[in-house]
């Protein structure tokens, strides 16, 4: 969307792991006038990962990342006791810190897949644009080419 499409000037995505269940957020920038194919094209790549899944590079790439983020999480105090209080909250204990590196590598692609297929569920998602001039309108199909939703 960045690099080939020029849509968006800054984009990206976060989860937040709950109880029940948590949620991922995807965002991205753009100019008001590239709003809709924005949506467009970040609609179309979440639908890609269920129909499609990863390549084995992009895999590698987010492994990369995850690792390399929880160690710089647990250089941190506060990041640390975080971990620890959510891991034990959810049954899989204060130390599971210390075998994350080993679930991250052991992920495959066709995992990546099935959870994709599982929880990127765009017929239930929630959706906001915000800036001038956003408009609102009622929730849309969740189909990338009719990219309208609650606005």
């Amino acid at each position: 969307m960045r690099e080939k499409q020029g849509l968006s000037y800054t984009l990206g995505a976060s989860s937040v792991p709950g109880w029940d269940p948590g949620y991922l957020t995807v965002y991205a920038a753009t100019r008001p006038e590239d709003q809709d194919p924005t949506l467009a094209a970040l609609l179309e790549q979440l639908k890609l990962i269920g129909d499609t899944g990863v390549t084995d590079e992009e895999l590698s790439q987010a492994k990369r990342y995850l690792i390399g983020a929880h160690r710089m999480d647990l250089q941190r105090v506060s990041g640390f006791a975080r971990r620890a209080a959510l891991e034990e909250l959810m049954g899989v204990g204060y130390d599971a810190w210390r075998h994350y590196e080993d679930r991250i590598n052991a992920v495959t692609a066709p995992m990546v897949q099935q959870a994709a297929k599982r929880y990127l569920t765009l017929q239930q998602r929630a959706q906001a644009i915000v800036g001038p001039g956003a408009k609102a309108s009622s929730a849309g199909s969740p189909e990338p080419s009719a990219a309208h939703g609650a606005r």
